[in-house]
């Protein structure tokens, strides 16, 4: 099956039509770039709303993440490290926040992701309950297993569309981890728009299958064998997987870049 193949910006400025109450999910291994494809996304659909108009808050559980500190000034978000955050910056309303929640350094790991937690629970129930919100959470594992949100998490998923609160989720591997649990199936089946890179692991690609209204074979196939770019970056190199991208309305199509 041929796919139609278009461009990173071709795709950002043109092709990706988002509304207010859609889900995204996005999958592939670490260091392939969909990061920066998702704040590039992010930084398109705030650009059509003033500030304030849209509820917008990225979450981010790890103490550090350098693609979230560089993204915060290009896209004009404040951060905060506590919900909810103040709703103008020296006058100025901010284009939304990262929720940036401080670490217990010295507590257990048990407690410190408690800690974590308990602060994104907070905020993810302003966000739902509220509506007119778009919350993105660049590391679902975290947020939703480690941290326990997965009830919120899925609580987004099936009931915020109608809510106009959308969730967009960015993960490592659909299949989760044995030792720790995953991610809520949810997180494949209720979203309107996906975003996959390359992966051979035959255990993620299964999972893929509970995408719903896709040939999963087809999928998979695509997945595989998406095409994988060395580029150099101001992390230094990286291999930069093409995305495949899917709407649930049956549309479909690579994004290069």
């Amino acid at each position: 099956m041929r796919l139609a193949r278009y461009d990173r910006d071709e795709f950002v400025g043109h092709r990706f039509d988002w509304q207010r109450g859609e889900h995204l999910y996005a999958s592939e291994p670490t260091q392939q770039g969909k990061s920066f494809l998702l704040n590039q996304l992010v930084q398109r659909v705030l650009s059509d709303y003033e500030p304030g108009d849209l509820r917008f808050c990225s979450m981010m559980p790890k103490p550090r993440d350098p693609a979230t500190s560089e993204w915060m000034p290009r896209i004009g978000l404040k951060e905060t490290h506590r919900w909810p955050p103040p709703k103008t910056v020296f006058g100025q309303k901010p284009a939304g926040h990262v929720l940036w929640p401080r670490h217990l350094v010295n507590a257990t790991p048990k407690d410190n992701r408690a800690h974590v937690g308990g602060v994104l629970r907070t905020a993810m129930k302003d966000l739902y309950w509220g509506g007119n919100s778009l919350t993105f959470i660049d590391d679902a594992h975290i947020a939703a297993v480690l941290c326990g949100l997965n009830p919120e998490i899925e609580e987004h998923l099936t009931a915020g569309g109608g809510m106009g609160a959308s969730l967009w989720l960015a993960n490592q591997k659909p299949s989760g981890s044995v030792a720790t649990g995953s991610l809520t199936t949810f997180a494949y089946s209720a979203p309107t728009h996906l975003l996959l890179g390359h992966d051979p692991d035959e255990r993620n690609l299964k999972r893929l299958s509970e995408i719903g209204g896709v040939n999963p074979d087809l999928i998979a196939d695509i997945v595989r064998n998406l095409p994988v770019h060395r580029i150099m970056t101001q992390g230094g190199p990286k291999n930069v997987s093409e995305k495949l991208y899917i709407h649930k309305l049956g549309y479909m199509c690579v994004v290069g870049l």
